[in-house]
Parts: structure tokens; C-alpha cells; sequence
């Protein structure tokens, strides 16, 4: 009789021993699995933002969708998760334009000689105090936001 009471006291004792083993594992896996979560999410790509101020309005083609030009006029948003965007130069020979993840990019497009047949728009980068100067004194008129993934090409806003 004292025999099987030990043996109920020792089999009460390792089932309690297991159980707290297992919350132990349980806990240990739950953290291991958010570990692994943040750091997937961690990883995803930031998203780069290129604003193009342009008059008088453009389009530019880019390889990722070519049968959609991006219209620029007086404020562009490109927002990209894409690591480089491509711009076909030649029908046979594109370009690879890489910018860094996070970053926010301002550019505008002026005219050489705005009264010649001839004239040459010519892009070169902005402060962003600038950028948004221009657009808001020369009165916007239409503001385009594009989203440029690996799945394509989207027109998420048009306002006028």
C-alpha cells in the first residue's frame, strides 16, 4: 500500500515536471516565432519616393511597363519598392536607374530655350523646399501618385 502511494505521489511529481517542461518549450517557441516574424518584416524593402515637377507635362516610359507611361506634369509622385527602375534609351538598350530605399528624391524638368522648336528639357534634382515652391507658386493643377512594385505599375491618385 505505501509502495503504491509513492508511486502515485512520484507519478503526480513527473507529470508536473513535464508540464513545466512543456510551458518552457511553449514559451521558447512563441518567442522564437516573433523573432522570426519582426525579422521578416524587417526585411521587406522601404519604399523610395521620386517627385517630378515638369511644365510644360511629359511622360516618361519606364521598362517595368512600358505600355503605361508615367505622365508627368506639374507634380509626380513615383513611389517605388522596386530596387532599380529601368528607362529604355534606344529600342535595344535600356538604362538602370538605382536609388536608395527610404530615400525621398525631388526633381525637375526645365527648358533650355523654352522659344526655340529646338528646346531641350533637362532634369536635375531639387530641394524639397523648392520642389514643393514651384509647384505651389506656378498652382499645381494636377497632382499624380504612381506605384511602382514588383507586380507592376498603378495610378493610385489623380487629383485636379
Amino acid at each position: 500500500m505505501v509502495s503504491l502511494f509513492f508511486w502515485h505521489q512520484n507519478a503526480y511529481l513527473l507529470t508536473f515536471f513535464n508540464l513545466k517542461a512543456l510551458m518552457k518549450l511553449t514559451v521558447l517557441f512563441l518567442l522564437c516565432f516573433v523573432a522570426g516574424i519582426s525579422l521578416t518584416m524587417g526585411q521587406s524593402r522601404a519604399s523610395t519616393k521620386i517627385y517630378f515637377y515638369c511644365w510644360p507635362s511629359t511622360s516618361l516610359t519606364i521598362t517595368q511597363a512600358p505600355d503605361q507611361p508615367i505622365k508627368i506634369g506639374r507634380c509626380t509622385l513615383l513611389e517605388s519598392s522596386v530596387d532599380s527602375i529601368g528607362i529604355p534609351l534606344t529600342r535595344k538598350k535600356n538604362i538602370y536607374l538605382h536609388f536608395e530605399p527610404g530615400k525621398t528624391y525631388y526633381f525637375q524638368r526645365t527648358l533650355t530655350d523654352d522659344m526655340s522648336l529646338d528646346a531641350t528639357g533637362v532634369l536635375t534634382p531639387m530641394t524639397e523646399e523648392a520642389f514643393w515652391l514651384n509647384a505651389a507658386l506656378s498652382r499645381m493643377g494636377t497632382y499624380r501618385h504612381y506605384r511602382l512594385d514588383t507586380t507592376g505599375l498603378q495610378l493610385l491618385e489623380e487629383e485636379r
